[in-house]
């Protein structure tokens, strides 16, 4: 053990667990950084091979150069990234995802219930595990339930609206579409740029 001025516990060794604390005599996995107690709760067996724990807020700080990535990288026998977090400041881009030419992305709720997946080619299944098996792909919302669908929702004066685009300025951004304006309760249909049907 070796104290601080003010931490009598500022490095513990347990020897008999093979466990070393910071802050603590009592670590809860192979290194536990300790600032302050957080509350009745053990760090989960599955993932304590490094513990941070305070009674504010916490966390770990990557630092690197503006040109580089700081990178969190997950990965097993065979595959030193399989996954990650990464962050390039020059760039101001963060980045969640695989590394694996087959890999994909699932983000799960409640449960761990997977709620959205992104696929090997980019196809995106929200509520669908699958959407590449479908004949267009890019967006596949709902699976066979009985009832499935998107809401959108505007106040009372607005619009909500679906473009079709072929470019990025002026009339290319919605050459067709519809939309729904609530001030005036009618739905607009648009072809080639301009409105061809009102109901």
């Amino acid at each position: 053990r070796v104290e601080s001025n003010g931490n009598a516990n500022m490095l513990f060794v347990d020897g008999g667990n093979d466990e070393v604390g910071i802050g603590t005599n009592s670590p809860d996995g192979t290194l536990h950084v300790h600032t302050a107690t957080s509350g009745t709760i053990a760090a989960d067996g599955d993932c304590n091979d490094l513990v941070v724990e305070n009674s504010n807020h916490g966390g770990i700080n990557i630092l690197v150069p503006a040109d580089k990535r700081a990178l969190l990288a997950l990965g097993g026998p065979g595959d030193s990234i399989g996954a990650g977090f990464w962050w390039t400041a020059d760039d101001n881009k963060a980045q969640i995802g695989t590394a694996n030419a087959d890999a994909y992305l699932a983000f799960t709720s409640g449960s761990e219930t997977e709620a959205m997946r992104i696929d090997a080619s980019q196809n995106v299944g929200i509520g669908n595990t699958s959407p590449s098996s479908y004949y267009t792909t890019n967006l596949v919302i709902g699976t066979s339930g009985s009832v499935g669908g998107i809401s959108i929702v505007n106040s009372t004066s607005g619009m909500g609206r679906i473009d079709f685009a072929d470019g990025t300025s002026g009339s290319d951004q919605y050459m067709g579409g519809m939309q729904y304006n609530h001030n005036g309760d009618y739905l607009r249909f648009t072809a080639n740029g301009s409105e061809r049907a009102r109901i």
